[in-house]
């Protein structure tokens, strides 16, 4: 289910609930009713989470990546945790030029440093975890 896929990558990202509900612009109650398969989110609550996580929508919709490769699981990866390798394989990069652009944009979008610190940290997660950094 969405919920499981969500909680499994955040998990992995070594992300919390509350962070996830403020890189996507939700309340973390709502995150929690989500990821327990509660509350099932909008497409557009769905295009938030996915981007704020680093992942394609369509990989939190149906667990498949559809505009990348297959991604090595389970077994695959020589020496690697199979759900981290699946994870560093759906991982969409793309994102994170967005995520560049919107810290560029900072200070007109009124973000405190605080949370411009967080979101350098989740980038640096994503990055870490992508095999990138």
């Amino acid at each position: 289910m969405v919920g499981d896929r969500i909680k499994a990558v955040r998990l992995q990202a070594g992300m919390t609930t509350e962070q996830l509900a403020k890189l996507a612009n939700v309340s973390q109650p709502y995150i929690s009713q989500i990821e327990n398969n509660y509350r099932h989110p909008s497409y557009n609550t769905l295009v938030a989470i996915a981007r704020a996580l680093g992942v394609p929508v369509e990989y939190l919709e149906t667990g498949e990546n559809t505009d990348r490769p297959p991604a090595k699981c389970a077994g695959e990866c020589p020496g690697a945790d199979g759900a981290a390798c699946c994870l560093r394989e759906t991982l969409n990069l793309d994102t994170l030029v967005d995520y560049a652009e919107a810290i560029a944009n900072a200070k007109t979008a009124n973000i405190t440093p605080a949370e411009l610190n967080e979101a350098v940290e989740a980038l640096k997660k994503l990055k870490k975890l992508s095999g990138h950094g």
